[in-house]
This record gives structure tokens, sequence and C-alpha cells, in this order.
């Protein structure tokens, strides 16, 4: 559980936040829907499956090339996986399938490479009616998985396994396509899982039943994915140039680091911004305090596709670990919850971890706390002039304010601190808000 923090901390991070949000639109209000697709303005967005036969889920996949943009103006030309036909998109399609379901992913190769799609974590796999294999090429191993060539297309099928989150990427020369952009993310949801239930499970565990929830119970409409990537784009150049050979890994510097495919502040910007065509997805998480709006948790699906650790930090916050790698810490012999509290969230290179968030407003139940001393804190953007969640109070005069109806903003980010950067440039990358609304909304 977390507490209301009033303002921003004095520090040169909060004076460089406010400054690098005044590029951005208007955050939108809770409960409103994106134009597009009318998908939701924050969380997840499942690409839905092909078919509608109850017990298949059927995906066609497209792996081309493209652009993305960064917050500082530049532009990389990277790989990524799309949907169908559709437009380039970076990361790749969020798959959302149910334990048991007969899955179908149909990859069409349009880059002018060999390429692939390894389902990290995931059994049974086979390829064009084939179990997977690993590939080679005079003794040394080239795919992870039978990879398809320029212009043909290939289907893998499995079973969708145990419930959780799963890593998708290139099993093909993979160092330098997943370098590239070639990732996604894969939800598994239990068999149970009701899309009209007030309540949902990660895991299905409802005979773990403690407090009156389910141990990884969340709200149906507070469901975030947040999957890390990093680019460096002197690679990417190469390869858009034809001097692919010339790639030295040895020298490898990475100088963007994303989540979801954006660097911040993009990151907070709504799912399917206009102004970001190729990067449809969010990644600023947009909750109600708990009992004040919100009953039960809100759940984040971490997945890591970058080839070093991120030690995320939510700040003033702990999050409640429930599983890694799509298996739920519970100790079955008792039954008992075994998930961790976590102040950092330390993701590893192919790993996915699943916490739940929850936000308490403790000033609501106490409004005869103190604030902190004016003389350690600093009125930022995002101050509402009031310690009371929903309520506003003077603001500072001058500069840019952000704060609506007297909502919380804070920060999360990689503890790695040269991860939230944009080449180099402090406050960017692997960094995103939390806000929290008043129970009326905005």
């Amino acid at each position: 559980m977390s507490k209301i923090r009033s303002k921003w901390m004095a520090t040169g991070a909060g004076v460089a936040l406010v400054a690098a949000l005044s590029a951005v639109a208007p955050l939108p209000g809770a409960g409103t829907t994106a134009a597009a697709d009318n998908h939701p303005e924050s969380g997840v967005i499942c690409t839905e499956s092909t078919t509608s036969t109850l017990g298949t889920a059927s995906f066609a996949l497209s792996a081309k090339d493209g652009t993305i943009l960064t917050p500082d103006g530049n532009t990389v030309y990277m790989w990524s996986y799309s949907a169908g036909a559709g437009s380039f998109q970076y990361p790749g399609p969020t798959l959302c399938v149910t334990q048991g379901d007969e899955v179908t992913v149909t990859l069409r190769n349009r880059l002018s490479v060999p390429t692939s799609i390894l389902f990290e974590g995931v059994e049974g796999v086979s390829a064009d009616g084939a179990p997977a294999s690993v590939e080679t090429v005079g003794g040394l191993v080239s795919s992870l998985i039978q990879p398809v060539s320029t212009g043909r297309s290939i289907t893998y099928t499995f079973i969708a396994p145990d419930p959780g989150t799963y890593l998708y990427q290139s099993g093909t020369d993979p160092l330098l396509q997943r370098e590239m952009g070639l990732h996604g993310a894969l939800i598994v949801r239990p068999g149970d899982f009701a899309l009209t239930a007030t309540e949902r499970t990660v895991y299905g565990d409802d005979s773990l039943d403690f407090g009156g929830n389910s141990s990884t119970s969340f709200d149906q409409d507070q469901e975030y994915v947040h999957l890390f990537s990093q680019v460096d784009p002197s690679i990417h150049l190469l390869v858009e140039t034809g001097q692919g050979d010339k790639i030295d890994f040895s020298q490898y510097r990475p100088r963007y680091f994303m989540i979801n495919g954006r660097s911040f502040p993009d990151t907070i910007a709504p799912n399917e911004a206009p102004w970001l065509p190729n990067q449809p997805y969010g990644a600023m998480v947009h909750l109600q305090a708990i009992g004040q709006g919100q009953e039960l948790p809100s759940v984040i699906r971490y997945l890591n596709a970058g080839p070093t650790a991120v030690p995320f930090h939510p700040h003033s916050n702990s999050e409640e670990v429930i599983g890694i790698d799509a298996r739920p810490l519970v100790e079955t012999a008792t039954p008992m919850v075994a998930s961790i509290d976590r102040f950092a969230i330390d993701v590893q290179p192919g790993q996915t971890i699943d916490a739940r968030f929850s936000w308490t407003n403790t000033f609501a139940s106490t409004p005869q706390q103190p604030v902190p001393d004016a003389r350690n804190l600093q009125d930022g953007g995002f101050w509402s002039g009031d310690v009371l969640l929903g309520q506003s109070g003077t603001k500072p005069t001058g500069g840019d304010a952000f704060n609506i109806c007297g909502e919380y903003y804070h920060v999360a980010h990689n503890h790695a601190l040269y991860a939230a950067t944009n080449y180099g440039a402090a406050m960017g990358g692997q960094l995103t808000l939390v806000r929290v609304d008043p129970v009326s909304g905005c």
C-alpha cells in the first residue's frame, strides 16, 4: 500500500520533469476513450484473434521495417511485428489468449532477412506442423526456432500454457533482431477469466481466498503492460544503410530506453496518440485510490526485452510481486500467498513479472496530518495546491499547470539513472507517471 505525496520534492529532477512535460498534450480524464477503435486512453490493448471459435485463437503477424519517433526529435529505423497487413508498429501487438486455447500465429516475413517468433517459456510449439527445433549453419546456431525466409509465411501453433505473462521475440540472429525491435507481449488468461466480471484474476487462483478476494485479483479496468527495451541508434543506422556487416556489438551503447516502445515524456501520452503513429501503446498508470472509486488493486505486467536488468522503481510506493515468469508466488502445501512487496521491481533480461499495485489516500482519513515544511518542497506543474486528493488550492503563479481536478501524479522509472535519459539528456527514457484521480473522476 502507498501514501499520497503532497508535492514534488525539491530536486533538479523535479524541475526538469515539469520542463519536459510542457511539450506534452494535456493528459486525458479518467474514463475517457481514444478516438481510434474506441480503445482506452491507458492500459492494455489486446489484439483481437482472427477467429471467434471458442477454444481457439488465431493471429496473423507481419515482420516488417519502419521508423519510430523519439522525444528529442530524432527518428530511428526499426524492425517489428505488425498485426496482419496493418501498418508498422513498435512493439509488436499484445496477444491475449485463454489457457487451453489452440493458438495459431502465422508470420509473414516482409524483411530482407530470415526471421521467426520464439515464444519464451511456452512448451509444445510447432512450426508448420513440425516440432520446434534449433537451426544451425556451419555448425553454429542461426535460429532458436524454425525461421521463415523473405516473402514467405510460417505458422506456429501451441496450446496456451498456464496463465500469466510471456515474452515473444525473434529467435533468429537474436542479438541483432531483438535489438532491432522484434518483440511483443503474450498474455494468457485463466480459464475462468470472465469478460463481464468486476473482479478478474491473473492466475485464476480462486481457491486461495484471503480477505474475500483471490490473491491475484485485480480491477477489470486496471491492467497495464510495461515492456522494456533499449536502442543503440548506430546499429540501426548501419542496418538501414545496408552496412550490417560493420556492426560490432562489443561497442554496443544504447541511447534510448523505452517502455512500450516510447521514451518519456511520450510514455505518458495516451494509447494511439496521433502524433506517435507507429508507437500505439502508452505507459501511464491511471487509477483511483482504494475505497475512493476503486476497490481492487491494479495489475502491471512487466517484460524485459532488453539485454540488461531493469530495476524499475515507483516513487514512494511498493508493489506486490505476485508472479515471475508466469508462475504465481504461492506456497501450495499450506496453501498460503508467498507474494513479495518490492520497492523496486528488478526485471532481468527475458523475464516477466506480474505485480499488483494499490494506492491508499491516507490524507483523506487523517487530514490533520501536517504538510512537509515548504522549504523542503518545490511547487511543480502537477501540484494541486492542496494535500487532499481531489481538492485544489492556491497554485504558484507563472509556469505551466498540468493538474486538472486535484489529482495526484508521481514518478516511476528505471533506477539505473542512465536509462532515464534520452541520448544522455536527463528526465527521459524508461520513466513514466502514475496518475491518481479523485472519486468523482476528472
